[in-house]
């Protein structure tokens, strides 16, 4: 094997890496928009100081939520599309990738679709 082809090779393992770490940071950031979309709940001292709380979904936050796991599915699918394609010899099944599509993928599923 020449030595551009195990650089490529290596370059390509620490491309599954890093999309890896991407998909979680995506799917952080998915769950943050989720929680802050939500309808809020009272508190005691939400009545003490009467504070209005929201009773209904943000749902421009909740669209990019839902948005962003849409694409975090696209980036799993693609790492581990691209996992697939190295070598036999140097591929190792990404354990981040494939936890990170299927939290995604039941994320998805169980997200509220809004219109």
């Amino acid at each position: 094997m020449s030595p551009t082809s195990e650089k490529s090779v290596s370059a390509s393992s620490r491309l599954v890496q890093v999309l890896g770490g991407l998909s979680w940071l995506v799917l952080i950031c998915a769950g943050f928009l989720y929680f802050m979309a939500r309808p809020e709940t009272e508190t005691f001292l939400d009545r003490h100081w009467d504070k209005v709380v929201r009773t209904t979904w943000d749902l421009e936050r909740a669209r990019l939520g839902l948005t962003l796991l849409k694409a975090n599915l696209a980036l799993t699918g693609g790492g581990f599309l691209l996992n697939l394609a190295l070598p036999a010899g140097t591929r190792r099944l990404s354990l981040a990738i494939i936890l990170a599509g299927l939290v995604t993928l039941v994320s998805y599923l169980s997200y509220p679709h809004l219109s």
